[in-house]
């Protein structure tokens, strides 16, 4: 996820600082406040795996035309405090807009669920969350996606 973050080729292994446009971590209510800082987070989430090898985690890019930048933000942030407020998950927002660096590709979204792992209160992560594992999350995530759409595109919103 640091290369989400810091997108610029030949950046440093260990450097989390933020390049994206925009990128913040959305928590359940409940999570400790230090998760809310990626590097902590997913540091976190990889320590605990069981294996101690490099965690799962569940990706997910949304891509479209968006009347405006800050537009397609809200959308994605709605759906990300949707997801960890359903589910008692992390997630990692993170905003790209290729435009900005010279590239033709649309702006887009990228929303990556750490574990996916519920967040036990004030410690650590429980249990896998299998509705946002694999193929079985799709159709959620569409619905939800498209709901938000809809009205978040129409001019004067």
């Amino acid at each position: 996820m640091r290369t989400k973050l810091n997108p610029v080729a030949g950046s440093a292994p260990d450097d989390w600082t933020i390049r994206a446009h925009r990128a913040e971590v959305i928590l359940p209510r409940h999570a400790d406040d230090s998760l809310a800082d990626p590097r902590t987070l997913f540091n976190a989430i990889d320590t605990e795996h069981p294996d101690r090898g490099a965690a799962l985690l569940a990706y997910i890019t949304l891509t479209w035309q968006p009347e405006r930048l800050h537009l397609q933000w809200a959308v994605g942030r709605q759906l990300a405090i949707e997801l960890a407020d359903a589910h008692d998950v992390a997630l990692l927002l993170v905003q790209h807009v290729p435009g900005q660096a010279g590239r033709g590709n649309d702006p887009h979204l990228h929303l990556a669920i750490a574990g996916p792992r519920r967040i036990k209160r004030w410690s650590g992560f429980g249990s896998y969350v299998t509705p946002l594992m694999g193929d079985r999350m799709w159709a959620m995530i569409r619905s939800k996606f498209h709901a938000l759409l809809a009205p978040a595109d129409k001019p004067g919103s």
